[in-house]
């Protein structure tokens, strides 16, 4: 597996149930409480009882000849339509609270789009909300901008074909991409730009979704926007994405390593810029 633990020490679970003799491993209640349902706990053990059955190689060390990524947090200023950031809307459901951002955000979103569609770059965007799919969508087909979309009703056959012409050809200029649909499986390392146009709560998906470009074969160094709105439930999502993926380093790699959101530059050490300074970096 590229990613044994996606999110949380009890993603180790099925593995382990494999790999350990029969009646070696609690149930799985009991190991999720041994290790942190909610909050991650036990690490350096989680990682020992890991170690007794992985052979650890992480992608550095196999493909050193991979060019670095470089990821970016692009402030996206929403203006009156951020939704409010004062401690009741913080007690909304998380979900809620992320559906209703995406819808608030999609505006800014397919005009920073449009600012990278004027510098010609091809690039990757994902989003997860249909609401934000829809808009961009429905953005990219006014400026007659040549495209493709996969989400979770895409059908195999149509998926090759579209990934098989954005590998081989310079007909599709941009691959809007579903989060959860598009993050693994497959390899469009055409393009040198992923763009997120919202955040997700599983660091696993970000880094699979990241590295449909950062793959074998690409030759340069992959940009990765991160397109934040300060003041929103993204703040939140930041800082949950990057604990989890630091307590899954401590479980997988014994915290010796740098955690994989880090790596590289990780999203919340990331440097924050402007608009206008992430355009020129991906123009020069």
């Amino acid at each position: 597996t590229g990613t044994p633990l996606v999110a949380r020490a009890e993603d180790a679970y099925p593995l382990l149930e494999i790999l350990l003799p029969e009646g070696e491993l609690p149930s799985v209640n009991d190991f999720a409480a041994r290790y942190g349902r909610r909050g991650a706990q036990r690490l350096q053990e989680l990682h020992a009882l890991l170690g007794s059955v992985m052979l650890r190689r992480t992608k550095v060390e196999m493909l050193p000849q991979l060019p670095k990524k470089r990821r970016r947090r692009v402030l996206l200023d929403l203006g009156p339509s951020a939704p409010s950031a004062s401690p009741a809307a913080r007690e909304e459901p998380v979900e809620e609270a992320c559906e209703r951002l995406a819808k608030a955000k999609k505006a800014a979103v397919a005009e920073y789009l449009s600012c990278l569609l004027a510098a010609n770059v091809r690039f990757l965007v994902f989003a997860h909300h249909l609401a934000m799919l829809d808009a961009l969508e429905k953005s990219l087909r006014e400026q007659s901008v040549r495209y493709f979309r996969i989400d979770g009703s895409t059908v195999m056959t149509e998926r090759s074909k579209y990934i098989d012409s954005f590998q081989t050809t310079d007909y599709f200029q941009v691959a809007l991409l579903s989060l959860t649909a598009c993050s693994q499986g497959f390899t469009l390392s055409a393009a040198s730009l992923v763009v997120f146009a919202e955040l997700f709560w599983v660091p696993g998906t970000l880094l699979q979704a990241e590295d449909r470009a950062h793959r074998l074969g690409q030759e340069s160094m992959v940009d990765v926007h991160y397109l934040v709105a300060p003041g929103t439930v993204d703040e939140r999502m930041l800082a949950a994405v990057e604990r989890r993926a630091r307590d899954a380093d401590k479980a997988v790699d014994g915290g010796t390593a740098t955690a994989p959101l880090a790596r590289e530059g990780g999203i919340l050490e990331a440097p924050v810029v402007e608009k206008a300074t992430a355009l020129e970096e991906v123009a020069s």
